[in-house]
């Protein structure tokens, strides 16, 4: 493979992980941050 389509494909696969991190985290903040927080109080 020649090396721009490497580099294309590594920043589409980059943007794409850092995308659904982004969601991942909204998703935990929201269901697990208070249950967790409850934890931490509850020790």
């Amino acid at each position: 493979m020649n090396k721009n389509l490497m580099k294309i494909i590594s920043r589409v696969v980059f943007f794409f992980n850092f995308e659904s991190l982004i969601s991942l985290k909204c998703q935990w903040s929201d269901a697990d941050y208070k249950s967790i927080m409850s934890l931490n109080y509850l020790e």
